[in-house]
Formats: structure tokens, C-alpha cells, sequence
């Protein structure tokens, strides 16, 4: 059991350092070819919903979170500077974390879909493999 938490947090963590480091590289580019705002907003987008894809929601949080950031320093008015003054500072953390959160919970419940049927096709296969044997 111990091991099994050990692992998730790793896993956690790697994965919340990929996308950080992903974010971080895509900023850099970003950044040089001069992007206005709203294009990086949606670009991050798709970057937190490929993490939230992989991840459970705090390394996906934490994502977001980074985005934001990038996104309200490098491209939003006064450059080089944490102020939330502007629409985009306010509806990008909220659509960010909202859009984290959304992703996790649907992959997390089609995991649970998925583990369920399994254990539904394992009844079903015992149950058959019992009724053949019956039968005989």
C-alpha cells in the first residue's frame, strides 16, 4: 500500500514537471514570435487539457496555475509584472482551473467505467465457465 502511494506521487509529480517544463518552452517561443494574449491563453488550454488527460487534478491544478502565471507576466499589460487588470486575468484562472478539473473527473469516472466493466466481464466469464462445467 505503501509503495502504491509512493508511485502516485511520483507519477504525480513527473507528470506535473512535464508540463510545467512544457509550458515553459512553449512561453519561451511563444514569447519570441510575439503572440498576442488570447492565442497563448488558448494554446495553454490545450496544454493543461493534454496534462488533465494524464494526470489526476492537483498536478493538472498546479499546471493551470503556472499557465496563468506565464500567461498574466509574459503577454498581458504591464509586461513583466503579476497584476490581474485586465479581463483575461480573471476569466483565464477560472477556465483554466474549471477546464482541469472538468477533464480529471470525466477521465477519472471513464477509468472507473472501464474498471467496473472488466469486473463485470470477469463475473460474467466465471459464471459461463461454471454453467459449462455444470452442464457437462
Amino acid at each position: 500500500m505503501n509503495h502504491n502511494r509512493t508511485l502516485r506521487f511520483w507519477r504525480s509529480a513527473s507528470q506535473c514537471l512535464l508540463g510545467v517544463v512544457i509550458l515553459g518552452l512553449l512561453t519561451f517561443a511563444w514569447f519570441r514570435l510575439q503572440l498576442n494574449s488570447t492565442t497563448v491563453a488558448l494554446l495553454y488550454l490545450i496544454v493543461i487539457v493534454l496534462v488533465s488527460l494524464t494526470a489526476s487534478f492537483v498536478p493538472s491544478a498546479i499546471v493551470s496555475i503556472v499557465a496563468y502565471c506565464c500567461l498574466d507576466y509574459f503577454f498581458t499589460a504591464p509586461l513583466f509584472h503579476l497584476a490581474m487588470n485586465q479581463t483575461l486575468d480573471v476569466v483565464a484562472p477560472i477556465a483554466f482551473l474549471t477546464t482541469s478539473f472538468v477533464i480529471t473527473r470525466l477521465m477519472s469516472n471513464a477509468r472507473k467505467s472501464a474498471q467496473e466493466r472488466k469486473r463485470a466481464e470477469e463475473t460474467l466469464r466465471k459464471a459461463q465457465a461454471e454453467l459449462a462445467h455444470i452442464t457437462r
